[in-house]
């Protein structure tokens, strides 16, 4: 008898499992890879859906890339003079992803959109995903890998521009009483700063790049963009001498040559590998100065106003699963 119970056990234990996800209803984006895949996702399949932008279809000419917009900015604004423009006439499917209120809300609320975001383009492209973020962009990407097991897995390259990894030294002025969650998230000695670079800070077998300017007017000291275990370049290391400021290297020849360079290479990027002749030159390939110019002025006449609405008193505080 004892066979037959342990054959009648198993077939219903294998039936079981095929019917509770009929009975559970639709999979929800965040059960996409096998359980447990690190902290569920707060915000509804809708309003992730709706934050991310992609092509209707993937070419899969290369590696798809998604881009993360910078503080009080969007993936349009941010991006669409620039990298949106010249990466598709490049042969790249481009995605943007929107973060929580401009990216002014409580960075690990936004780094849940880009989890979404990296699991939907690789599940579509059937690829890894390169990620492209300006300033505050690459610490919603990082805080995903450490956070969420699967999306180290997912991601070939992250690349930074001027992104402040290590907080930057005006957020003390700024949240000196109040400011939006995010710049207090940026203070140098935030809790969330604390939490993103414990331990290892190039984690997962992806390839990290970070490009950056001495003479960046806010990511103060310039070391703050400077990753342990990554290849970090000063865009004075490619053109010496260059002066680039904050917003301008989403449009910097020299910054664009690294980033390109990490594309089409395998690993991180190779100052050595930039064509020098981008040195000559002020704006990237495809983009003009007067985009330059506007983008410049967009962002100045937006930020302090944005900046000014959902002020907190102090910083969000740590997720539970960071504990």
């Amino acid at each position: 008898m004892k066979p037959r119970i342990t054959l009648f056990v198993t077939l219903a234990v294998t039936a079981l499992s095929l019917l509770l996800p009929t009975l559970a209803g639709p999979a929800r984006a965040d059960q996409a890879v096998p359980l447990p895949v690190g902290p569920r996702l707060s915000e509804s399949f809708e309003v992730l859906s709706k934050a991310l932008t992609c092509p209707a279809t993937f070419r899969g000419d290369h590696e798809p890339v998604l881009l993360v917009h910078a503080t009080t900015e969007t993936g349009h604004r941010n991006w669409a003079a620039n990298y949106g423009r010249v990466l598709p006439a490049l042969g790249y499917d481009v995605c943007t992803v929107e973060l929580v209120d401009e990216a002014t809300g409580d960075i690990q609320a936004s780094a849940e959109r880009t989890v979404f975001a990296i699991r939907t383009i690789a599940a579509r492209s059937k690829h890894k995903v390169e990620v492209i973020g300006h300033s505050q962009g690459p610490l919603e990407v990082r805080w995903a890998i450490k956070y969420w097991p699967d999306i180290a897995g997912k991601v070939d390259d992250l690349i930074g521009i001027a992104a402040p990894y290590h907080g930057w030294r005006q957020t003390d002025i700024y949240c000196s009483s109040a400011c939006v969650p995010a710049l207090w998230q940026m203070r140098m000695e935030s809790k969330f700063m604390g939490a993103l670079n414990s331990g290892e800070e190039t984690p997962g077998g992806v390839s990290y790049t970070s490009v950056y300017t001495l003479n960046d007017e806010l990511v103060q000291p310039f070391q703050t963009a400077e990753l342990k275990g990554g290849a970090n370049v000063p865009v004075q290391a490619v053109c010496p001498g260059r002066v680039v400021e904050h917003i301008e290297m989403v449009f910097d020849a020299a910054a664009y040559g690294v980033v390109l360079d990490a594309l089409r290479n395998p690993g991180p990027a190779d100052a050595g590998r930039v064509d020098k002749g981008l040195c000559l030159q002020a704006t990237m390939p495809g983009v003009s100065p007067g985009d330059l110019v506007a983008g410049e002025g967009d962002f100045w006449t937006h930020a302090p106003n944005k900046l000014g609405e959902h002020q907190v008193k102090s910083e969000p505080p740590l997720a539970a699963y960071t504990s």
